[in-house]
């Protein structure tokens, strides 16, 4: 029977593959279909602000992602992907787009729902109405591979609010905002995926004050997300407005416009613990007409500064901390700077949510000193051509792509295995596949589900029950490997042993937007959920896990870990790491989060975490960077005994952390960051400015 199976399969897909799939067929919702669009419908003639409204709720309440074909669709007035009691919180509305041309959602020119640039109003808005949670916490949203243009006339319109959780993502976006209010705003705060995104036009490429709803467990306007491969282009006012506690983390950004400030941080006045994280990595500013009064980054009121390979030109002040040790260029006004290294430490006094007074700190593990003055390494040079594109994707795979082989929903591994070996780019289909074996992809494989988390897209379930560790999802142990795995939801169940994915495939391979282990029930023993060895190693976009148990000492998981690199050295980049426990927030456990042993070239771009557990230990490894890792567990009102980060290693080893954050007041014993020289350090270092043991050498 089961080769009847496969054969039916097999025959599915030869018949199927190499032309083109669906939108129904991989399990979405087709906006033309749903609606009957007509050709005028999809031209950018008639108004189709309704049939969208009626297509989004469609797909929310079957679960579906909302597939928008190729073609122009005018609104004018805002559209709502509102969550309500029922779907809250798992299921969120995912929109995607054609790959082969992009479609664009356009307001209509003097639009009256989008005229009051004192009242902003986005085209797209995610939130909940749910009474008993505050209207920021949509999770599995998503927004991919559409674009904007705000029309003309139209002040106070917004391309994208965004006021979501775990597990969401916008990639791929375009937004001409013409003489609009902004881009985006509010971006989460859960270290959702932006990336890969451009604004053009508008008064603010990126707006957080006022606006912006933000999280309310007493934290008003808290970003804290990533933002990659981003461009800001021309904005009239800034090209990002941030404001809150928590942290942004801003990797291959392009800002070009004319004059004025580029990047202006106002702090939260409101919150607890009034602090700010950015940091910025492998990023260019530029200002086209140099004056006196331009300003890259606007810092007066004190938050703290990380800056690694940033490039700035025509600006007179880089970092301008309201006097305080001021990052001015060198040079001539139109001359490029290079700012290899600068750490700017808050020197304020800052009080934690129980009134514990904590300060920012600079610890040098080799010199066993610690000090607030600013760490600064600028000179002249020319940015790279790569600076930006290196950090995104060369293309989103697709079940519109030619060569797209789709596999039908409850395959087994078999049918996929054999996919796999028999083609490059695999696609499967909405809906569960109960695997009775492993599946191992090849150097070459792209394998993607259906766009959507959860029970939007692909779920992959266990077969089988393992007495030692194992893994769902396995690779070929390649370091020249081009190995691509997105969209894919795993459900392990909650036994023992059972990890999702184990990558041994090199640095130009690439995980995005997984979800790896869904459930939350159970104390598992001894799984490593997601695990690189061998020749591990890539770029990690956007990876969440917030399982809520993971037990203690006391029911044998102390060898649980969620990620865990052993052994590696091909560069691992994460573009995002939110790892927690979770809603039910367990007692405290000694065992980390994140494991890094024997390893190197390792690096974490930005990191919430909502943990009574260590972040994470690094062991016997070098070359390790972590930046914006900042800890919310202080919302539930905890208390850790436990060293947030850990260091086991040698003298030798070279390890920068920046940005550092964790709110609960700790034991004396506690440590932000502990290691065999951190002999010095105060017992309550609750926040870490720039913590290093020699220089990375990743810039």
């Amino acid at each position: 029977m089961k080769r009847i199976l496969i054969f039916a399969a097999l025959l599915f897909f030869t018949i199927n593959g190499f032309s083109q799939i669906t939108a129904t067929q991989i399990g979405m919702l087709d906006f033309k279909i749903d609606q009957n669009l007509s050709v005028d419908d999809m031209n950018g003639t008639n108004d189709v602000t309704k049939k969208l409204q009626s297509a989004i709720d469609n797909a929310r309440n079957v679960s579906k992602t909302l597939f928008i074909p190729s073609g122009t669709y005018k609104i004018s007035a805002p559209i709502d992907c509102t969550l309500d009691e029922m779907n809250f919180p798992r299921k969120a509305t995912n929109i995607v787009g054609s790959s082969l041309k992009h479609p664009i959602i356009k307001i209509a020119d003097n639009a009256v729902n989008f005229n009051n640039s004192s009242l902003p109003t986005a085209a797209i808005s995610y939130h909940t109405n749910n009474p008993k949670h505050h209207t920021d916490w949509v999770m599995e949203g998503g927004i991919r591979v559409i674009d904007f243009d705000l029309g003309e006339n139209n002040p106070g319109a917004v391309a994208i609010y965004w006021g979501c959780a775990q597990h969401c993502y916008v990639e791929d976006i375009n937004i001409n905002a013409r003489d609009g209010f902004a881009g985006l705003t509010n971006i989460g705060g859960a270290n959702c995926s932006f990336t890969n995104i451009t604004v053009t036009g508008g008064q603010y490429g990126v707006y957080l004050p006022d606006h912006n709803t933000g999280l309310v467990w007493n934290m008003p306007e808290s970003p804290q997300s990533t933002m990659v491969g981003c461009s800001f282009l021309n904005q009239t006012n800034t090209s990002m407005e941030l404001r809150g506690w928590g942290g942004i983390t801003l990797v291959g950004i392009n800002i070009i416009k004319s004059s004025g400030t580029a990047i202006r941080m106002n702090g939260e006045t409101l919150a607890p613990v009034n602090q700010f994280l950015f940091s910025m990595i492998d990023s260019n500013i530029e200002f086209t007409s140099p004056q006196t009064s331009n300003c890259a980054v606007s810092n007066l009121r004190h938050g703290n500064i990380s800056l690694r390979d940033v490039y700035v030109k025509g600006s007179a002040i880089i970092s301008n901390n309201n006097g305080d040790e001021n990052l001015l260029p060198t040079g001539k006004s139109n001359d490029w700077n290079q700012v290899t290294r600068y750490d700017y430490i808050d020197k304020q006094l800052r009080y934690d949510q129980s009134k514990i007074l904590y300060t920012g700190t600079h610890f040098d593990a080799v010199a066993g000193i610690q000090f607030k003055k600013a760490v600064v390494d600028v000179s002249l040079s020319t940015p790279p051509d790569n600076l930006t594109s290196k950090h995104v994707w060369k293309n989103t795979p697709s079940f519109e792509d030619a060569d797209a082989i789709l596999i039908p929903a409850g395959s087994d591994a078999g049918t996929i295995q054999n996919a796999i070996n028999s083609n490059t780019k695999i696609c499967l289909a909405k809906g569960v596949y109960i695997l009775s074996t492993p599946i191992t992809l090849k150097a070459n494989t792209i394998l993607f589900g259906c766009p959507g988390r959860g029970s939007c897209g692909t779920i992959l379930k266990f077969g089988w029950t393992p007495q030692a560790q194992t893994w769902l999802i396995n690779t070929e142990d390649k370091p020249d490997a081009t190995t691509y795995l997105m969209d894919i939801t795993t459900n392990p169940a909650n036994e023992d042993y059972l990890g999702s994915l184990h990558w041994m495939v090199g640095e130009n391979s690439i995980i995005r937007d997984v979800w790896l282990d869904r459930g939350s029930n159970k104390n598992e023993k001894d799984i490593t959920r997601l695990y690189f060895s061998g020749n591990g190693g890539g770029r990690i976009y956007n990876y969440q896990d917030d399982k809520s148990f993971h037990g203690d000492a006391n029911n044998n998981s102390t060898n649980h870990r969620k990620v865990k690199v052993l052994g590696t050295s091909q560069k691992l980049t994460f573009y995002g790491l939110n790892l927690e426990r979770g809603g039910s927030f367990p007692g405290e456990s000694s065992f980390p989060m994140l494991e890094i042993t024997n390893s190197s070239n390792v690096l974490v771009f930005g990191a919430k975490t909502e943990t009574y557990q260590p972040y994470a230990t690094i062991t016997n490894s070098k070359n390790i960077f972590m930046t914006n890792i900042c800890d919310m567990a202080n919302i539930n009102g905890g208390l850790t005994t436990q060293n947030y980060i850990e260091i086991v290693g040698n003298a030798t080893d070279n390890i920068e952390i920046s940005n550092a954050l964790f709110l609960n007041p700790p034991s004396k014993k506690y440590y932000i960051v502990k290691d065999p020289w951190n002999i010095n350090s105060p017992n309550r270092m609750m926040f870490t400015g720039l913590y290093h043991r020699n220089w990375t050498t990743f810039f």
